[in-house]
């Protein structure tokens, strides 16, 4: 065993220093492949920004290959005691800190060429160096693969001590999994994963119904499931879907004059085919906010719960492929030219190739024409290699935009005032049959419905409609065939993408899809799939035979299979069971959004009222409806001191609570230093409590209180099992608390109310009270604006934490793309770019940049140099989390009864602080 006592050379303050027991190499003789091992015990002023993930082993002859770090679990509690015992002079002490040291020593694992001596540089924030002559010992070898086949399966544990994460580097490390277990005989890496709660089974299982799979699942079955898909499988029929479903229906009159039992419907809806999910804004201003609004909702979500924030390219794709620029759309759509506007969508998921047209209803049918066809005619003038053919579809012309590369492909027809602009050529026909009153929305009983309950003078900022015509086509065997195939060529696109870079890492020039099967860079039986396309590798170019580049994908419903194998049948099968499991999926689902502004140009804040309503919530709410009662229509009133508030109606009881204060065990002033263990109970200080009334009215302020003979609130004793409770609620004491729990209660009229503080008890119990609600409901939650709370500091340190979490996560890919692929330093952010289709957004309000230096890397403008994020440590002064930074509110009410589940509330917000976005939200009216 080649063992050293190595050099250590301190790149921050210069001098040389020599730890003889703190660095160990290894490195055994193996082919293909030796394998290698560093161990490193590092502190805390050793620790980069990325912590122990961070560190890189590199070789001067370039022969290194797939590092994999291992951190040990537990190494911070080992990291705590080590500290310790080296503070203390005993020599026992000293020694049980070098054994603890030793213990918590991350370990980078790797594999190399060849048999000569390895000149490694281990970079950290510091820098080691050491000379090792790989040895011949079998036994040694074999433990030594297995350990770095076992590290570089932990890729997806957490960057951040303490915070779950979906880890970024599954857009390629399972391709790495695959591709060296089967060229080293390696078994695949398995992975246990615990069942999840229900609730997040049923969120997962449903954003699934309508967006890709997980990339690690799709890399892995593209690669072990090709022989499912193969071409020369017997083929199953299917089925072409029933375009419009029951929509063919008498409806409304015309001009949406309505029949007796029906609302009124707007006039676009008649031009609306209902196999279209419909989003109608009635201006073009309210479609610009609406974008606006996704943008700042769902990318700060974004970060908080998957710990990513990617700007995706969709907004610049959908105008590219339409041929439309939004800044000339935005100079002309002004409500002199257009009365009406809706976005319909066939298939949602755009980065697949989207099935979508925007329809405009005219005021000026004139000019609102001239200006779409000038600006196509402008885009053929500038772009040589366009072309425009002229179409007949259902006699009418229809002018084609088509690119060779895909990325323009834009129908345009205007009729009786509409005009449609469209990347679907199905879209179109479907639109033009409407005017003889075939399969449109405003003709579809389901439609009528939710009209009656959302009517279109509702004054909707954003109408989004989801009717079972359209899901019939959707959720059809033709539509979801078709999206799994695009998924399996995207698949095969990203491994084509992946080999390539490993290839060129191990120094291989292998110019095709062929070469790289030969060298086991791709799977054994790569190559054509069911519908017969395959990926074309053309130079750096990788596309799909049939459906050419990523993002450029022709539109769903034009290239519609009408076969499948038998295991495609039985994963769609698979499919529509857990479709129906999920409930909702399948059934009506209507939202209005209604945005409005403050009351005067001083107000900075605007609103956004939300209503949801669907005929069948799913097991969720079906479990939530069979433990209610029913609605109330009248609500605990939140009081002014209450951070969070809410109300449940039980069958036989109704409950309400309030938080006033989250008392966090560190003072937000210094770091993480504990200022006082206080038990559990006073981390949270509010109160909870049920009304006792008999009967749903409208009651004053309560006026009479039961207390104890000596003025104190009255005290209730009851005995209750004693073990664990010391730790989680504390002692009581049986002076100063009202049992042995430490509760208090207190009883009105109409009240009975319960807290672990007493000051909380008196100070709420005369503000209950009981107001007419603006809706009936069963569930109504109230969160307050934090903004100027005691209580912000916590909530933003908390916020903060999940903030650098994001934005190391997004670090630890650009380092890991360098890391595995040998990509020249700094090109790990352009190639994360190509491979997500995105831009990487600091959620800390930095740029992410590359740094020069032995202990250089990448970074963030928002973190200084070095920095090593330990978990809720102090936010920089003049940071604020978003979404703290404009989140201003919450109310929230749910209602469920036999005609569907019914959701709805505010959302209050600052005003954005974009000029233009601004400007436009001023001068618009809202309301379609």
């Amino acid at each position: 065993m080649a063992l050293f006592v190595l050099k250590l050379s301190v790149v921050l303050g210069g001098a040389d220093r020599v730890f003889p027991s703190e660095f160990r190499a290894e490195a055994f003789i193996g082919r293909p492949f030796g394998v290698g091992v560093v161990r490193v015990p590092l502190r805390d002023d050793q620790l980069g920004l990325l912590g122990p993930v961070g560190i890189q082993v590199r070789e001067e002859s370039d022969r290194i290959l797939y590092p994999a770090v291992h951190i040990p679990r537990g190494m911070a509690v080992l990291g705590i005691g080590r500290r310790v015992l080296e503070s203390s002079s005993r020599p026992a002490a000293q020694i049980a800190a070098n054994i603890l040291g030793d213990a918590s020593a991350v370990r980078v694992y790797f594999v190399f060429k060849g048999d000569e001596p390895l000149r490694l540089r281990v970079v950290g924030s510091r820098v080691y160096e050491a000379v090792v002559q790989p040895i011949p010992d079998g036994r040694e070898f074999q433990k030594c693969l297995r350990e770095w086949w076992e590290s570089l399966g932990e890729w997806d544990r957490p960057v951040m001590v303490g915070l779950p994460e979906e880890s970024l580097l599954g857009e390629f490390m399972p391709y790495l999994e695959c591709m060296l277990s089967h060229r080293l005989g390696l078994p695949r890496i398995s992975r246990s994963e615990e069942a999840p709660e229900e609730w997040v089974a049923w969120v997962s299982e449903s954003e699934r119904v309508f967006f890709a799979p997980s990339v690690g699942s799709m890399l892995r079955s593209a690669w072990y499931d090709r022989h499912l898909y193969a071409p020369h499988l017997a083929m199953v029929v299917v089925e072409d879907p029933v375009w419009g479903g029951q929509s063919d229906a008498e409806g409304p009159g015309p001009e949406g004059k309505a029949r007796p039992g029906y609302s009124s419907v707007e006039a676009i809806a008649f031009r609306v085919p209902a196999s279209c999910l419909y989003l109608r804004f009635g201006s073009y201003g309210n479609f610009v906010w609406f974008q606006d609004f996704l943008t700042r909702i769902g990318g700060d979500w974004e970060h908080l719960i998957r710990l990513r924030r990617w700007e995706p390219t969709v907004s610049r794709q959908v105008e590219e492929s339409l041929a439309l620029e939004q800044t000339l759309l935005a100079r002309v759509m002004g409500p002199m030219v257009v009365e009406d506007v809706a976005l319909l969508i066939g298939d949602p998921d755009f980065a697949t190739g989207g099935t979508f047209g925007l329809l405009f209803k005219a005021r000026n049918d004139a000019l609102l024409g001239a200006d779409l066809t000038r600006q196509r005619a402008q885009r053929l003038a500038r772009d040589a290699a366009l072309q425009e053919e002229i179409l007949t579809l259902e006699g009418r012309q229809v002018s084609f935009l088509k690119s060779p590369d895909g990325r323009v492909h834009s129908y345009y027809v205007a009729e009786d005032g509409f005009h449609l602009v469209s990347r679907s050529r199905r879209l179109v026909e479907l639109f033009l049959r409407t005017k003889e009153g075939k399969g449109s929305l405003a003709a579809s009983p389901a439609f009528l419905k939710v009209r009656g309950k959302i009517p279109a003078d509702a004054g909707s900022t954003v109408f989004i409609y989801a009717g079972p015509e359209f899901w019939e086509v959707f959720l059809g065997p033709q539509v979801r065939i078709e999206r799994m195939r695009r998924y399996q060529a995207l698949a095969d696109i990203r491994l084509v993408q992946l080999a390539l870079l490993a290839a060129r890492a191990e120094g291989l020039s292998l110019p095709s899809t062929e070469h790289l099967m030969e060298g086991g860079f791709l799977p054994p039986d790569f190559g054509p799939r069911s519908d017969g396309s395959c990926t074309r590798l053309e130079g750096s170019e990788v596309y799909d035979s049939l459906r050419g580049k990523p993002g450029t994908f022709p539109p769903v419903w034009d290239v519609l299979p009408n076969s499948a194998t038998p295991a495609e049948w039985s994963a769609y099968q698979r499919f529509r069971e857990r479709v129906a499991d999920l409930g909702w999926v399948g059934h009506p689902v209507a939202i209005s959004l209604r945005w409005q502004l403050g009351n005067d140009s001083e107000d900075q804040h605007e609103r956004v009222d939300f209503e949801v309503w669907t005929s069948s919530g799913g097991r969720v709410f079906r479990l939530f409806g069979q433990s209610v009662g029913e609605p109330a229509e009248n609500q605990v009133l939140p009081l002014p001191e209450d951070v969070l508030a809410g109300e449940l109606v039980g069958q036989n009881r109704r409950f309400f609570w309030g938080i006033r204060e989250f008392r966090f065990p560190w003072d937000p002033a210094e770091g993480l230093r504990l200022r006082e263990l206080f038990p559990l109970r006073d981390w949270i200080v509010g109160y909870w409590g049920e009304v006792t009334y008999a009967g749903d009215r409208p009651v004053a302020a309560p006026s009479k209180e039961r207390v104890g003979g000596s003025g104190e609130v009255e005290k209730r004793r009851r005995i209750l099992p004693q073990i664990g409770r010391p730790l989680l609620l504390g002692r009581a004491d049986p002076r100063t608390s009202a049992d042995r729990l430490g509760r208090w209660v207190a009883e009105t009229d109409n009240f009975r109310v319960y807290s672990f503080h007493q000051e909380v008890l008196v100070d709420v119990l005369s503000g209950f009270r009981l107001e007419p609600a603006d809706v009936p409901a069963q569930f109504r939650l109230h969160v307050a604006d934090l903004s100027g709370r005691p209580i912000a500091a916590g909530v933003n340190r908390l916020v903060y934490a999940r903030a650098f979490a994001t934005t190391a996560n997004h670090l630890r890919l650009f380092q890991s793309l360098e890391r595995m692929f040998k990509l020249p330093p700094g090109r790990g952010r352009a190639v994360a770019e190509q491979l997500l289709g995105g831009r990487p957004v600091c959620p800390l309000g930095g740029e992410y940049i590359w740094i020069e230096g032995p202990g250089g890397g990448w970074s963030s403008t928002a973190v200084p140099p070095g920095k090593y994020h330990r978990w809720l440590e102090q936010p920089p002064a003049n940071f604020q989390a978003p979404p703290l930074d404009w989140f201003r509110g919450l109310k929230l009410a749910v209602r469920t009864g036999p005609d569907g589940v019914a959701i709805s509330g505010s959302l209050g917000m600052e005003l954005a602080r974009d000029e233009n976005t601004a400007e436009l939200q001023r001068e618009k009216t809202p309301g379609n």
